[in-house]
């Protein structure tokens, strides 16, 4: 905890000497991965349900001069549900079975706590409160935050998800394709992705048929 810490204090520091031109410039990637973005986008526009324009704050930040830098407590909250959502909401769906509500609600008190041991303050900590109310703000979350802005992934959103995915399969004996992995995940939050599952190949089939 104390390095992660250490990290997030040096990426502070490091973000606040550039202004937002030098930051976008150095978060270029020169040579992107997307083979699959067309698929991508037709399918989750058809999935995905109408946005409003409340719901997609980061458009309007992205042309302001006063954009913020560096890692926010919204930024640590999206982060904290990003690893309890799915144990919330969904947990067999992702091998975690049996598990009563009183192991659940300790997994949420340790990233409760992981968020305060790394600054955040406790208003903003997205494990606060009953069990109940944390199933509740992850499922607003989701329906409110996630899926609307499914409708315009950019090329950048697959090339980082596919190396998350890809780096996977240097593990020996695991066979983990970027389209299987995006079909279970959509599978999980209802999204019906058939243009992507009509693009699978033969092995890629059979992967999704080992791993569903």
């Amino acid at each position: 905890m104390q390095y992660a810490c250490k990290m997030h204090s040096m990426m502070r520091a490091k973000l606040d000497k550039l202004d937002n031109e030098q930051i976008d410039n150095a978060s270029k990637i020169p040579e992107l991965w997307c083979p699959d973005h067309e698929i991508l986008v037709k399918d989750f526009a058809a999935a995905c349900i109408f946005e409003k324009s409340e719901q997609r704050p980061y458009i309007l930040l992205e042309k302001s001069p006063y954009r913020p830098k560096g890692i926010n407590n919204s930024d640590m909250a999206g982060m904290q549900c990003s690893f309890v959502a799915l144990f919330l909401l969904c947990p067999q769906s992702i091998g975690v079975h049996n598990a009563t509500d009183e192991d659940i609600e300790a997994f949420c008190y340790l990233w409760r706590c992981y968020g305060y041991c790394l600054g955040m303050e406790d208003e903003y900590n997205f494990c606060r409160g009953s069990l109940e109310e944390i199933k509740q703000r992850t499922r607003d979350l989701y329906q409110y935050w996630l899926l609307p802005n499914f409708k315009d992934i950019t090329p950048e959103w697959e090339h980082m998800t596919r190396c998350l995915v890809e780096s996977v399969n240097n593990i020996p004996l695991i066979y983990m394709p970027y389209k299987v992995m995006t079909l279970i995940s959509t599978d999980i939050l209802n999204l019906n992705m058939s243009n992507l599952y009509k693009s699978l190949s033969y092995s890629e089939w059979i992967a999704h048929k080992v791993w569903t």
